[in-house]
């Protein structure tokens, strides 16, 4: 979500395609075998991550990608943006999670778009943008219960 005092670019020429990342010849670390975390080190990661979900009430950041048109205007953008929110958090919901926090949505971290077709992947398209959007959620406490089925004869 674009804030007032955000500067947003919506030009066809914003988008550019940064090279991927490779490491140098001989740079890449190559599996030993050895484990990358000691047990201890493991237990004590444990023990920091258990005290700041208590902490934070169980809380997750969840993040989520939506396609939009691009270029566009503010006003397409926003409805585009309403509308994969509202798909994204009834999902959510049929998956056990509550909201609990705003819809937070970065258009700066727009990437380009690839057309799919299974797990083909296709061609690059130019006319669209992934933008992600985030929020925190919390599991919703299902208790379960118990019940009787009376057995016919």
């Amino acid at each position: 979500m674009a804030m007032a005092t955000e500067r947003v670019n919506f030009s066809p020429h914003s988008m550019t395609l940064a090279p991927a990342h490779v490491p140098a010849s001989g740079t890449a670390s190559v599996h030993t075998g050895e484990p990358g975390v000691s047990r201890a080190e493991l237990r004590r990661i444990n023990r920091q991550l258990a005290a700041k979900n208590k902490e934070w009430g169980g809380l997750r950041t969840k993040m989520g990608w939506f396609r939009c048109p691009w270029p566009c205007t503010e006003s397409q953008y926003e409805q585009v943006r309403n509308e994969a929110a509202k798909r994204w958090l009834e999902e959510m919901g049929r998956r056990g999670w509550d909201l609990k926090s705003k819809v937070y949505g970065n258009i700066n971290k727009r990437r380009p778009t690839y057309g799919y077709s299974g797990d083909q992947v296709g061609g690059l398209l130019e006319d669209q943008v992934e933008i992600p959007m985030m929020a925190a959620f919390q599991k919703r406490k299902v208790e379960r219960v118990r019940i009787e089925i009376p057995v016919t004869g």
